[in-house]
């Protein structure tokens, strides 16, 4: 059988499950999932090997920060309307338990780049199904989408529906990745992702979205223990003072939840150390 390949990237806003549906596609945890805004920062392609067919997939940032004109999300604005030409398809995911109203005027700007638009009603084990069933119903008079499939990222309800419509969409072409791949980001990428998600779900101001994570140190030692050294840069005395905690209470908490992690997406014993670089 000669090989096939596909690209498609998902949309979305904040927290209609985008990062869940990638990481339930592909089978492991590549993306952040976190309630707050914004935790996708760049694209992130997550890679599904069916047979003979490869299924390119990339995450995005939330729609809300496409519509700011805000010079800061210039390169995040690249990353997404990058990803949407690149793709042959678009899965535009909807959080159907939150609202039952789709962003029309985004759907025209998608529209305009001619690729099939599949939409994804996701949560739909949140509503009763007779709202579904009329929700469906009402979409599909406006004819916006080539393809409506509720599902549910979360419990992986209808995931295969749409493999099935990638896998037989997809055209004879050769594999951009190996078959073993899963993303194409390497495991230091992957590694102060996972330190920079502990930092979100344990600080609540807005520190995170201007702090970065830096391996300094990443060794693989006897193919069963990882040492990994990172630096946590931020450039505000009082934001390293919060990271540290009281009595370096707070670091300590990132560092133990980032280590849990790590050990088990490696499968392996991680030794992590954490420190905080003062930037100028």
């Amino acid at each position: 059988m000669k090989d096939r390949i596909i690209s498609s990237c998902i949309v979305g806003n904040t927290n209609a499950g985008k990062s869940t549906l990638i990481n339930a596609l592909v089978g492991k945890k590549i993306s952040i999932v976190n309630k707050k805004r914004n935790t996708t920062q760049e694209s992130i392609i997550g890679i599904l090997n069916i047979k003979n067919t490869q299924i390119i997939i990339y995450d995005n940032p939330g729609l809300s920060i496409i519509k700011k004109n805000r010079s800061e999300n210039k390169n995040i604005k690249n990353y997404f309307w990058n990803s949407v030409l690149l793709s042959d398809v678009i899965l535009y995911i909807f959080d159907v338990a939150k609202s039952h109203t789709i962003d029309n005027d985004i759907i025209k700007k998608l529209s305009k780049e001619k690729k099939k638009i599949i939409l994804l009603l996701n949560k739909i084990d949140l509503i009763k199904k007779n709202i579904l069933l009329k929700i469906i119903d009402d979409i599909n008079k406006q004819g916006n989408f080539n393809s409506i499939v509720p599902i549910s990222a979360k419990s992986k309800t209808n995931l295969d529906v749409i493999v099935k419509y990638l896998c037989d969409n997809s055209y004879n072409g050769n594999w951009k990745y190996q078959k073993n791949k899963q993303t194409d980001r390497d495991n230091e990428f992957i590694s102060e992702e996972i330190t920079r998600n502990s930092i979100l779900l344990n600080i609540n101001e807005e520190i995170p979205y201007k702090i970065s994570v830096i391996n300094t140190k990443w060794k693989l030692i006897n193919n069963s223990q990882i040492v990994i050294h990172q630096k946590i840069k931020t450039d505000n005395i009082n934001h390293k003072k919060i990271l540290l905690g009281k009595g370096g209470k707070m670091i300590k908490k990132i560092r133990e939840y980032s280590q849990k992690e790590l050990n088990h997406y490696f499968n392996k014993k991680i030794h992590l150390y954490l420190t905080i670089d003062l930037t100028k």
